[in-house]
């Protein structure tokens, strides 16, 4: 396991320490928000948005690709008439633009191009695209950390050398140099970096902090089908944290006295503050939680008493580990699916 990312490693799903930490401290923002001002709706209205963000497919990012690069000529003409004005604006009013206008309007044109490519694709290839959600939503929280470049289109900094060229001029490195070699004053230039790294940061601590509700995805995908791959997988070992906080979180309420329950305006936010504590009872949503980290458990229990290199006992190892993890799927699938009715219905 990394300290931090690369392109390279979140595109292989490395997990790194960094992310990891990344998605407790949004985790524990989140909370600190129910807390500040007893509301739970930035949960809500994040958890409802997640899955819409995660639908990314190798197919959707080739046709984002193809979408930008066969607009590309038009947008070069268009950039070209307005570049012809910026240049003829004072310094002052040249970066103001940059953040009022150029910046904003780049973003809404590569937010429709995904959001285009991501539809279609979801049309074409439903079922590829939404069991491509526990994977990305793996990549983000345990893979993608702050030393990651922003990426104005999903994949583009490993983009295959056959992507078009257009769609490699996108690269941050290149618009970074492209930024740093301008006419701008050293300041302007840092502020037009800063403008398009701390939106990317902040979005992706925004979907790493949906981890609150959507965590229990880590029980879905990337699961291991041998004794070897419970105990050396990394995945397998954040896994095996991930319950040991389980734990804690669920005998919590038997040191600690919470209230914060009681001050929530709406009965569904004292549901979704229940769906995160078991405060006061517990509900399916609590057993099967715990019936994952059980399962977790005693597969890695299991899974010591083995000799990794016994053949002997290798078919029957495979059946139970894999009886074990469609277990704990199935656990996560009704949790989340709990957190989803409990917003819908109340």
């Amino acid at each position: 396991m990394r300290f931090s990312s690369t392109p390279e490693s979140v595109a292989t799903g490395e997990i790194t320490f960094l992310a990891i930490l990344e998605t407790v401290l949004a985790i524990s923002l989140s909370v600190l928000v129910v807390k500040l001002l007893d509301r739970s709706i930035h949960i809500i209205v994040g958890a409802l948005l997640a899955p819409l963000l995660l639908l990314r497919t190798d197919a959707s990012t080739a046709k984002a690709f193809n979408m930008f690069d066969s607009g590309f000529p038009g947008l070069m003409r268009l950039l070209s008439f307005f570049q012809r004005l910026y240049e003829r604006l004072p310094a002052s009013l040249r970066l103001l633009t940059f953040f009022v206008v150029w910046l904003p309007l780049f973003s809404f044109l590569i937010t429709v191009i995904k959001c285009i490519a991501t539809v279609s694709t979801l049309i074409s290839f439903p079922r590829d695209t939404l069991f491509a959600i526990p994977g990305n939503w793996q990549r983000l929280a345990l893979s993608m950390d702050s030393k990651h470049p922003p990426e104005f289109l999903p994949g583009l900094e490993t983009a295959p050398e056959e992507a078009p060229a257009s769609v490699h001029n996108l690269r941050y490195e290149e618009v970074r140099r492209q930024i740093t070699s301008g006419t701008g004053s050293a300041l302007a230039q840092k502020l037009s970096l800063l403008a398009i790294y701390a939106p990317a940061v902040l979005y992706r601590l925004f979907l790493k902090s949906t981890s609150l509700v959507y965590f229990p995805l880590i029980w879905v995908s990337r699961m291991p089908m041998t004794v070897k791959g419970v105990l050396s997988f990394p995945i397998e070992r954040v896994r095996r944290w991930y319950a040991g906080a389980l734990i804690l979180i669920m005998l919590s309420p038997l040191a600690i006295s919470y209230h914060a329950q009681e001050t929530l305006a709406t009965a569904r936010e004292r549901a979704v503050f229940s769906y995160i504590l078991p405060v006061h009872k517990t509900d399916w949503w609590h057993l099967t939680r715990a019936a994952g980290v059980a399962v977790t458990l005693i597969l890695y229990l299991y899974a010591k008493n083995l000799d990794p290199n016994d053949l002997q006992h290798d078919q029957q190892s495979r059946w139970i580990i894999m009886q074990a993890n469609r277990l704990r799927a199935a656990c996560a699938l009704f949790t989340m699916a709990c957190f989803l009715l409990i917003v819908l219905i109340l």
